[in-house]
């Protein structure tokens, strides 16, 4: 009896052994948003550094054909004009920002995990332009739109807009 106790448990330990092992590499739906929030800031962050170097063969390979940037509402630019404003020293000085990675930053995924949105304050690198907006209790609001294509983030939209703090919205 006691052999055959003892055989059992030599059959079937490394049953055992092997689920223990494939449990491990199971990666919690948390670790997996952590992960995926990372390569989110880091899209968003290569973007904003293409585009405050004025980088434009970077931003060639960076962006897809069909993006678009929103700015303040009324502005439509393509990736096209967006290239061509970026050239232009005067354009793209006033333009200038950077993203802000703190708490009221805000990450949603699509049910599908393949889109996601982040809001997240942004700043002008122009000294006089931020202290104009916040003169008037504004504040930036960057919204990133992204679609995952084979296994990377890629971004597709983003809007650009000044918010009033008073009007909490």
């Amino acid at each position: 009896m006691i052999k055959s106790l003892f055989l059992c448990f030599l059959f079937l330990a490394p049953v055992f052994c092997k689920s223990q092992v494939k449990q491990k590499n199971i990666i919690s739906y948390r670790e997996l948003h952590q992960e995926n929030d990372s390569l989110v800031w880091q899209t968003a962050t290569t973007f904003c550094n293409l585009f405050n170097k004025a980088d434009s063969e970077g931003m060639k390979r960076f962006l897809p054909e069909d993006f678009l940037l929103q700015w303040m509402h009324e502005n439509f630019i393509g990736k096209k004009n967006l290239i061509n404003s970026i050239r232009d020293s005067a354009v793209h000085r006033t333009m200038e920002y950077t993203i802000v990675h703190d708490n009221s930053a805000m990450i949603r995924y699509s049910d599908d995990q393949t889109a996601v949105s982040m809001n997240a304050r942004f700043v002008f690198i122009d000294p006089v332009e931020m202290r104009s907006i916040e003169k008037e209790h504004g504040y930036g609001l960057c919204i990133f739109y992204m679609k995952k294509e084979n296994g990377k983030w890629v971004l597709k939209t983003i809007h650009l807009d000044i918010h009033c703090s008073l009007c909490n919205f």
